[in-house]
This record gives C-alpha cells, sequence and structure tokens, in this order.
C-alpha cells in the first residue's frame, strides 16, 4: 500500500484557500475521491484536480501554501489511494 498511487491528497482548515471543513462520513467519503462535500470537483485554475496543493513549493511554482499566501500553522491532510485488492489476513503497518 505504501507504493500504491494516491487517488487524491486533501486538505482542511488551511487558511487562504477556502477549502471548506471536513464535517462528517459524506464529506470524508466525497474527500476521499478528490471532491468538495457538494460533489464538485476541487479546482486549480480552470482546471480540476484531485490533488491540493499541486505545485513544488522547493521551486516556487504551481499552486502551493506559499503562493495560496497561507501562514505558518497548523495543518491537516489526508491522502487516499488508488482502488487496490487486500489480501485475506494482509496486515500494513505505518
Amino acid at each position: 500500500m505504501l507504493n500504491a498511487p494516491a487517488g487524491s491528497i486533501y486538505g482542511y482548515d488551511v487558511g487562504g484557500i477556502g477549502l471548506p471543513g471536513v464535517l462528517d462520513a459524506d464529506d470524508y467519503y466525497m474527500s476521499m475521491q478528490g471532491l468538495l462535500a457538494n460533489g464538485d470537483p476541487l479546482m486549480y485554475a480552470p482546471y480540476p484536480t484531485k490533488f491540493v496543493f499541486t505545485g513544488n513549493p522547493f521551486l516556487g511554482i504551481g499552486w502551493n501554501e506559499f503562493t495560496a499566501g497561507n501562514s505558518d500553522g497548523d495543518r491537516r491532510m489526508f491522502i487516499s489511494s488508488e482502488e487496490l485488492q487486500l489480501a485475506i489476513c494482509r496486515q500494513f503497518m505505518f
């Protein structure tokens, strides 16, 4: 699972970019698909994306916390993986 491709990366309560908070199971379900709670796609410029902050902060390009004008502070994000098959009794540890 650690080498599975990310399905989406979503952040919330990160000021300056207007992402709504994740409040309940339905919100999490939509967010894990890279969608807003109402089912609309997450947008960067005119393009839909499943990954919040798609840019490179080290190079200072694209959509990242620096270009979004975010201040220092607490960050809460989660990553969902693409669909994968889990074998019976298989364990994953992080």
